[in-house]
């Protein structure tokens, strides 16, 4: 049942700023009149940490971020797919999604939250063997939450769920890089480097490794452009077997010969079930990919089409990490 201590947020202000029309500071009372995802968190980490379960009550990221206005400067490449959106908390720690996880998925998948209702057990204390755990969990459930806090609720694990975030910042890490001018761009193989790991190249994958995703390809210029099957090895197995070092504030750049380039976080691949389903595909509707090159990215969950990437080429690695520029 939900307990009827409600956790609210202090008088905080959160500065939202980097590739940005509009930089400014985004008030409690300015929330307060935004709000309105309402999400469920079961908040456990990977290293096992319990951290409560909470009803949260906040505004989606994109709903501040639309605030300020998204704006590249100084690139060759106009579209946003490349961005990274970083959130940092007062003490410093901080987390870093990507654009499309934000904008290509629903509104609620991403919250900075303002008040929450811990859930507590419908079982009382006479009900628990381990009566030490039982007071434990409690003590958790109650424990003060510092606001604005970051919610993924769809993640697995909360590792991105941080409190008390003080700075929203979009980010522009990709330089500016050669294009093939052929009008149809080919890449055989693909290679992993970034983080000052050796880079590996992959010129195919095991078919035993390979899923198959059933996708509506929508497009945010020219619209519906079919349904179509795609077969391929998921990206975060091949992230894997490139054995490179990454956290929450590390991303992945993938690109194509001819500059088109899409980022995805560390976050939406090893921690949320979105991940699972982002791959390098092989096959479409049942032949191998030829044209356009070997590889295609396909972000499968995604609402629309945009990150998809044709004739793969690179898979970059980049930290994030405050104060890692």
């Amino acid at each position: 049942m939900l307990g009827f201590g409600l956790c609210r947020a202090a008088e905080r202000r959160i500065s939202i700023s980097g590739s940005v029309r509009h930089p400014l500071e985004v008030t409690q009372a300015m929330l307060e009149k935004l709000a309105a995802a309402e999400v469920h968190l079961n908040e456990i980490c990977t290293d096992g940490e319990f951290r409560g379960v909470f009803k949260l009550l906040g505004v989606p990221l994109r709903d501040i971020l639309s605030l300020s206005g998204i704006e590249k400067k100084h690139t060759d490449f106009d579209s946003p797919v490349d961005l990274a959106v970083r959130v940092t908390s007062s003490n410093g720690q901080s987390v870093v999604l990507s654009w499309g996880e934000l904008y290509y998925k629903s509104t609620a998948e991403v919250i900075v939250a303002i008040s929450a209702h811990p859930i507590f057990p419908n079982k009382s204390i006479d009900k628990f063997k381990d009566k030490d755990a039982y007071h434990h969990m409690m003590d958790i459930l109650k424990r003060e939450i510092r606001f604005p806090k970051l919610v993924v609720p769809s993640d697995r694990y909360a590792d991105r769920s941080i409190e008390a975030i003080t700075a929203i910042e979009v980010v522009d890490r990709c330089s500016d890089v050669g294009a093939d001018p052929s009008p149809e761009p080919y890449s055989p193989q693909v290679t992993v480097g970034g983080e000052g790991r050796q880079p590996v190249t992959f010129e195919d994958f095991s078919e035993g490794e390979f899923i198959t995703a059933t996708v509506h390809v929508v497009g945010d210029g020219k619209g519906y452009h079919g349904t179509h099957t795609y077969s391929g090895i998921p990206l975060k197995t091949v992230i894997e077997q490139a054995r490179v070092k990454a956290d929450v504030n590390t991303v992945f750049i993938v690109s194509a010969p001819d500059a088109h380039r899409v980022l995805v976080s560390w976050g939406e691949l090893f921690l949320n079930p979105h991940g699972d389903r982002i791959i390098l595909a092989r096959k479409e509707d049942g032949k191998p990919i030829t044209r356009n090159g070997k590889f295609i990215l396909i972000p499968a969950d995604d609402l629309m089409a945009d990150r998809q990437v044709k004739s793969v080429k690179c898979i970059e690695a980049v930290s994030m990490e405050s104060g890692n520029q």
